[in-house]
């Protein structure tokens, strides 16, 4: 993207095991311009000299790394707080856990019973309104939830997958907003999840303006992007003219939307915000974090969502894992509203239903082994081949464009309600090659290929999940592993079909076996019948209480 930028080279036309061995770190010096038109890197490391005369002796792949402005903005922040906290210094034992979470409070406790404390005190100038019309469309554990963050100086809440998360941070916005605590800061993980925020942030009647891509994953809702606002307003905009107009538009807005990143954007520079909520929290490390909450002001309030942690966490774990391994309870979201139940039995067996499990019909125009559960492994045995630090596989991308075409022939669904998901960027590179070869300008090629954190956050009507790896060795999951595969086994609304080499996967114990186990205990492996027939009749009855019935009688609409 920019000089600074971090890369994986690697001889071209390489496969496998001892191609990916051979790729090397490189950082982008300069874009060459045409006739040259390329790029000028500069291999790091040891011996660095002698592997880029090797990779000079013949053609190269080139595959994006780490993001210098990014990583630099991180940098920044961690540098900044590691030498004076100042308005965080509440947050000490979370932020450096090293060097504070066992010593001694200001009060004579231990430094993690007094971030406790603080963290439950109430906010200056908060305010809870009961009978306030924000929380008509909550339900029960939102409504506690709210209440409770409305107040706080920090709150965690925790919630499965598809439990009203981002709609119920858009509310505690909409509260905050109203009882004086704007402007709002709303980070996410990604420009993807940002998008979803602001879009539930509009949804909910709030003035909205969005830090980021100008060409965003999703469509902005009108109005809402902050370089459209810029130019509206008449001023000279960008870097060179002092970012005047973009200043003019962020002075407007009751809520600022932006990737964790992103929040140390230029035109943000010295602005401080009254409250900071974090969608997906628990996904994103804390140097990540650090980068929004240096925009937070000394008395400001602070809201973490994300699924639930599992502690003891680790030195580098999320913040929202370090404050509840700290004794910061997060409060918990119980009911499930994205997926039919069938789909939510795997990944959040013990939430409510917050809606019928008969309003999500399976997806028509393919046949599902277990037609009232639209849930499916198809084995395949394709071949692998490692593109640097990456890896495609022909065999399956072109199953997964099968069933896409299938998905789509009774017309049931449209190509933008379909996701297509894989752990691996060459995969995902492959795929959409495909899909514009085999349907070049039809509307079907609009179907979104995305790797699994460019899902995060978001839903789909339908999922096809391209797994890849056949190399049949033993695979093991790490921490961000497992969480992608969470990722991509719950943005399914009414279907599921996941591709991939069973012998390889059922060999992950700390990942992909126990789903698969789920699966064919319940007859879900195409061409297996169920090894328990007793739970394959019980998902077919897998039903839920209406949303109407969660919200306890108080009338509103589930999130």
């Amino acid at each position: 993207r920019c000089p600074g930028d971090g890369a994986a080279v690697a001889a071209a036309g390489g496969c496998g095991p001892t191609a990916a061995a051979a790729t090397l770190e490189a950082r982008v010096q300069a874009f060459l311009p045409p006739p040259e038109a390329g790029l000028a890197l500069e291999v790091l490391g040891r011996d660095a000299a002698a592997a880029a005369q090797r990779l000079a002796a013949g053609p190269c792949r080139v595959d994006r790394a780490a993001a210098a402005a990014a990583l630099g903005r991180r940098l920044a922040a961690a540098e900044a707080l590691s030498v004076d906290l100042g308005a965080l210094a509440w947050l000490g034992p979370a932020l450096l856990p090293g060097a504070a979470a066992g010593g001694p409070g200001d009060g004579g406790r231990p430094a993690s019973e007094e971030l406790a404390a603080v963290c439950g005190r109430p906010a200056a100038g908060g305010c809870f309104l009961p009978t306030s019309q924000v929380l008509s469309s909550a339900d029960r554990a939102q409504f506690e939830a709210l209440r409770t963050a409305a107040t706080r100086r920090l709150t965690l809440v925790s919630g499965p997958p598809g439990s009203g998360k981002t709609r119920t941070a858009a509310l505690l916005a909409q509260l905050w907003a109203a009882s004086g605590r704007a402007p709002v800061l709303a980070a996410a993980t990604s420009e993807p999840a940002a998008g979803e925020l602001v879009a539930a942030c509009a949804g909910v009647g709030l003035r909205v303006v969005h830090v980021g891509s100008r060409a965003p994953a999703r469509p902005h809702p009108k109005g809402c992007c902050l370089f459209e606002r810029a130019r509206a307003s008449g001023l000279p905009c960008g870097e060179g003219r002092g970012w005047q107009g973009e200043r003019k538009a962020l002075d407007a807005a009751e809520v600022v939307c932006c990737s964790l990143a992103a929040a140390a954007h230029p035109a943000l520079e010295g602005r401080r915000f009254g409250s900071l909520l974090v969608d997906d929290a628990a996904t994103a490390s804390a140097a990540a974090t650090l980068v929004p909450l240096a925009c937070l002001r000394a008395d400001g309030c602070v809201a973490l969502l994300g699924e639930a942690p599992r502690p003891p966490a680790p030195t580098g774990a999320s913040l929202f894992e370090r404050l509840a391994a700290l004794g910061v309870e997060p409060l918990a979201l119980d009911a499930q509203y994205r997926m039919h139940p069938a789909l939510a039995d795997y990944a959040c067996p013990r939430c409510h239903a917050g809606a019928p499990g008969g309003s999500r019909r399976a997806p028509q125009g393919l046949l599902w082994p277990l037609p009232e559960a639209a849930v499916a492994f198809l084995p395949l045995e394709g071949k692998e081949c490692a593109e640097g630090s990456s890896f495609s596989n022909d065999c399956e991308a072109n199953a997964v464009l099968d069933l896409l075409e299938g998905a789509l022939s009774e017309g049931d669904l449209r190509p933008a309600e379909v996701g297509i998901v894989t752990p691996w960027a060459a995969q995902a590179r492959l795929i959409r090659k495909l899909l514009e070869a085999r349907w070049p300008l039809m509307e079907i090629s609009t179907a979104e290929v995305g790797i699994v954190d460019a899902f995060e956050g978001r839903e789909k009507e339908l999922i096809l999940v391209s797994t890849v790896r056949t190399n049949g060795a033993t695979q093991t999951s790490s921490a961000s592993d497992r969480r992608r595969l969470g990722v991509a086994l719950t943005r399914a609304r009414r279907g599921l079909v996941v591709c991939g080499d069973f012998a390889t996967l059922s060999r992950d114990a700390g990942g992909w076996r126990p789903w698969l186990c789920w699966a064919q205990q319940r007859g879900l492996v195409v061409g297996c019948a169920a090894s328990a027939p007793a739970a394959a009749e019980a998902l077919r009855g897998l039903g839920g209480p209406s949303g109407a019935e969660l919200l306890g009688g108080r009338g509103g609409a589930p999130a």
